[in-house]
């Protein structure tokens, strides 16, 4: 067995633990992980990939494959830590925690409404990639606060007992279905649909049933994404006979492995991510690191929205995928793993990553707790499914939302309620005013 084998049966090992300790955090990243971890196994047991003949040979030199064994065996060490550190749960009675007001609920609603009319679906047009887009204007991470926030709204609604769980699964699905799967979207929605695990509350008496129902929704949401990325550049001609002749080559390109070097992990990307972290190992051994700029761009990307850029002239630091493509061709994204080597090596993996995993073990144990912690989950949790293969600025956006919404529920009520004395002081009389200028004129005299 190689060390690609035994750090893929230890991350599907915990995915079933994160299932039954209800932590979809370690759950989305171990399922990334596993994925990459087929891929490079795949890759070390049959050579360079099919889908990947524009890179160099070099890159997947033994070198870089043992030294991308070594930065999964950091991460999946911390990941065990996170999900298995022990901690005694806190809940509390979620009907407590505000909920969005009408304005928001509407204002959410009129934004799905239209991400729903303003493309085709699936049955009439082929996928384009137009992630982001809303009538052509590009949105970048407005999509994912929305989703955060229904997710809230709907976690808060389970859990305070108001909707039954299966209630806020089947409308958390019907959003998802009608403003991504439909349009051939799947890395957004498949984070959103998995984190449906945390809807359902935490018994004792019931723990084998929540397994099941766990269960049944990763294969659910996996399957339905699996499925979506294999078909949707030809549905809309073929309709369900691509559905079939999808299975039917998924399983001769899986017999096929060791004359192509992947399996059915190319569809889940698991393939590009491989090829992102030997990529960045390539980058790093031969001396050229990003210098940890994937760590603290972050922090300018706040304030330099992409929606603003083109209207306001405004230009930010290069991205590490953007980078990357400098260097070599990619498909898109960076794995995670990758982008923190390619920064500092061994101890940037150790440091940033470990801190995510703190990060991820305080909103997966307390979201039950308190509003803020509620709010932390589904801002950051979901995003870490389609973040993971989108490097550091994707993931650390999730929790940078999750600040900004908090920050601005905590402050708007203070600058209503001040905007509001103000606007609804009554104006001074004029006889009052006269009165003071007579007063003023008197003292002035004497």
């Amino acid at each position: 067995m190689t060390l690609f084998n035994g750090l893929l049966v230890l991350n599907g090992l915990m995915i079933l633990a994160a299932l039954a300790r209800v932590r979809p955090g370690v759950l989305l990243i171990a399922l990334n992980q596993f994925l990459t971890l087929r891929a490079l196994d795949n890759i070390q047991a049959y050579g360079q990939p099919a889908s990947a003949p524009f890179l160099p040979s070099t890159v997947f030199a033994r070198h870089n494959l043992d030294v991308a064994a070594n930065i999964f065996a950091i991460s999946t060490l911390l990941l065990g830590v996170c999900l298995f550190w022990p901690h005694r749960p806190v809940v509390k009675t979620a009907t407590t925690f505000p909920a969005l007001s009408r304005r928001a609920l509407f204002l959410i609603g009129a934004f799905l409404c239209g991400l729903v009319v303003s493309s085709e679906t699936l049955l009439t047009h082929e996928y384009v990639n137009g992630a982001g887009t809303f009538f052509g204007f590009n949105f970048g991470a407005v999509y994912a606060l929305v989703f955060s926030l229904i997710l809230y709204e709907i976690a808060r609604r389970t859990l305070g007992g108001i909707w039954r769980p299966l209630t806020g699964f089947l409308v958390l699905a019907i959003i998802l279905f009608l403003t991504c799967y439909s349009k051939g979207s799947t890395g957004l929605a498949t984070g959103y649909g998995l984190s449906a695990v945390m809807l359902w509350p935490i018994e004792r008496n019931r723990a084998a049933r929540r397994v099941m129902i766990s269960l049944a929704i990763v294969a659910s949401v996996g399957l339905t994404a699996y499925v979506v990325r294999g078909v949707r550049q030809v549905f809309f001609e073929r309709g369900l006979d691509s559905v079939t002749q999808f299975l039917q080559a998924s399983d001769e390109g899986e017999n096929q492995r060791a004359q192509t070097g992947q399996g059915f992990e190319i569809v889940g990307n698991g393939t590009q991510y491989a090829c992102h972290t030997l990529e960045c190992v390539q980058l790093y051994e031969s001396g050229i690191s990003r210098e940890w700029r994937s760590i603290y761009n972050p922090l300018i990307y706040t304030f330099e929205p992409s929606f603003l850029l083109e209207p306001l002239g405004l230009t930010r630091p290069l991205d590490a995928p953007w980078e990357l493509a400098r260097y070599y061709l990619h498909g898109g994204g960076i794995f995670i793993l990758g982008d923190l080597y390619w920064n500092g090596g061994y101890f940037c993996v150790l440091v940033v990553f470990g801190l995510l995993m703190v990060l991820t073990f305080y909103c997966e144990t307390r979201f039950r707790s308190s509003p803020f912690w509620l709010m932390m989950c589904a801002q950051f949790v979901p995003s870490l499914f389609m973040g993971v293969g989108y490097g550091f600025a994707q993931i650390i956006r999730g929790a940078i939302n999750g600040l900004l919404v908090v920050g601005f529920y905590r402050v708007a009520p203070t600058l209503v309620l001040r905007f509001g004395r103000v606007v609804r002081r009554p104006a001074p009389r004029l006889s009052t005013v006269a009165g003071s200028a007579v007063r003023s004129i008197s003292v002035k005299a004497t």
